[in-house]
């Protein structure tokens, strides 16, 4: 019942474990379409400037479970732009 499933310590950690696994899969789709390695590439930042970036996009890149890599790559272009103006970094 809906009450049980909502009170009983049995089913909430059923559920916390449901919920962290399917974070964990989000976060591990997330890091195949736009990882560290893409958003370098995409950038073209390195050493701290690269770290620098990727704390950004770690706070601003919202990826969806829907989205592909070419939806992540425009996605992490236009930050890329917009963390470039923020930081009046000269265009490459």
């Amino acid at each position: 019942s809906f009450i049980y499933s909502k009170f009983s310590k049995t089913e909430n950690s059923k559920l916390s474990l449901q919920e962290a696994r399917a974070e964990q899969k989000h976060y591990q789709f997330r890091d195949q379409i736009a990882g560290p390695d893409i958003i370098a590439m995409i950038s073209g930042f390195e050493g701290k400037e690269l770290n620098d970036f990727i704390v950004y996009c770690n706070k601003n890149l919202k990826i969806s479970n829907a989205d592909n890599i070419i939806m992540a790559m425009n996605k992490i272009e236009l930050l890329a732009k917009k963390y470039k103006e923020e930081k009046g970094i000269q265009k490459n």
